[in-house]
C-alpha cells in the first residue's frame, strides 16, 4: 500500500488507516485460523500433515474439500495482482525520478494508466517464464528480484 501513496486521494489517513484495519483483521484471521486448527485435530495430525487445512477440512466437513485448492488459487492470484500493481507503481516513480528511461512513466490519455510500464512488466515475465524451465528456480530468482526492487 505504501508503495501506491500516489494514487490516494487523502494519504495521510487512509494510509494509517488501512494499515492498521489489515494488522488488526490479518492477526485476528490468523489466531481464529490455528485455533480452530488446535481445536480440531491432534498435535500429532499436524506435525505429520502435509496440509493442515486439508486435515482439518478432511475431518471437521469433508463436503467442503474442494474448497481449499480454490482458496489457495485465488490467494495466489491475489498476491501476483498486488505484485504486478506495485511493481508497475514502481516503474512509474523510477522513471517519473529519471531513475529508469522516462518512458516508463508515459500514462495512457484516457484511463491514466502507466501502460507502458505493465508492457515492460509482462515482456519481462513471458522471458523468465520461457528461458527458467525449473519452477524453483523462477520462484527463487523472482522472490530474490522482488526483495532486491524493495529495498532500494
Amino acid at each position: 500500500m505504501n508503495n501506491n501513496v500516489d494514487d490516494l486521494k487523502d494519504p495521510k489517513h487512509v494510509l494509517p488507516r488501512s494499515i492498521i484495519v489489515s494488522l488488526i483483521a490479518s492477526g485476528i484471521i490468523y489466531v481464529l485460523t490455528f485455533s480452530s486448527y488446535f481445536t480440531a485435530l491432534p498435535p500429532y495430525d499436524i506435525i505429520l500433515s502435509d496440509a493442515t487445512a486439508v486435515s482439518f477440512v478432511e475431518r471437521v466437513f469433508s463436503p467442503l474439500l474442494y474448497i481449499i485448492p480454490v482458496g489457495v488459487t485465488m490467494s495466489c492470484i491475489g498476491g501476483a495482482s498486488g505484485n504486478i500493481f506495485t511493481v508497475v507503481q514502481m516503474f512509474d516513480v523510477a522513471g517519473r525520478d529519471g531513475l529508469m528511461p522516462h518512458i516508463f512513466s508515459m500514462r495512457h490519455y484516457k484511463s491514466n494508466v502507466p501502460s507502458i510500464a505493465i508492457l515492460f512488466e509482462i515482456i519481462i515475465s513471458f522471458i523468465f517464464l520461457f528461458f527458467m524451465r525449473n519452477i524453483g528456480k523462477l520462484i527463487i530468482c523472482v522472490g530474490m528480484i522482488n526483495w532486491i526492487c524493495m529495498s532500494y
